[in-house]
């Protein structure tokens, strides 16, 4: 009976390990977002924005300060889709269409993992974006595409000024994303 007292609870911590991924541990300057079955950390002192799509669904906006150009030095936005019936090559499709029809250049797609999800996907691309004062910036952006175990497809889109997307600590937010099933 000893081990087996011993061994039933270290299967249950290990099941329960597998379907609800830690969240990571925030790197120096960062803190940890909790949302709706999904986690990541953002640096600290962004500000928080709710609002909602074209569809009514949620949308979560982080901010980190302005730069001198007027656009963000980061972003971070999240939508979601609850009950999505599509699969994740429609997804794709859509996000390569706007993707065209933006004039982004995509510099990477191809799937991702991310802890917790049944399936992710990256698309990684450039763009000019106009400043409110004139001229425009190059802007990176990657979009992580998630489906959640209950069917649920997330949307987390990490972009700033291309020359300020390492510095504004953004790799760090894309290495930090988990799902909770």
């Amino acid at each position: 009976m000893g081990r087996l007292s011993v061994l039933i609870p270290a299967l249950v911590l290990a099941a329960a390990a597998c379907s609800s991924p830690e969240p990571a541990a925030p790197p120096p300057g960062h803190v940890l977002y909790r949302g709706a079955g999904y986690t990541f950390t953002h640096p600290a002192g962004w500000t928080e924005r709710r609002t909602t799509d074209e569809r009514r669904s949620p949308l979560i906006e982080l901010h980190g300060p302005p730069g001198p150009h007027g656009a963000f030095r980061g972003q971070v936005i999240v939508a979601r889709r609850d009950r999505y019936t599509g699969t994740m090559r429609d997804q794709l499709l859509q996000a390569r269409a706007f993707n065209t029809v933006y004039g982004r250049q995509i510099l990477t797609d191809r799937p991702h993992r991310v802890p917790g999800a049944t399936e992710a996907h990256w698309i990684e691309a450039v763009y000019e974006e106009r400043l409110p004062g004139g001229g425009t910036v190059q802007v990176k952006i990657v979009d992580i595409y998630a489906l959640t175990p209950k069917g649920t497809m997330l949307n987390i889109a990490v972009r700033a000024p291309s020359a300020e997307f390492a510095v504004a600590g953004l790799p760090a937010v894309l290495r930090s994303v988990r799902v909770a099933s």
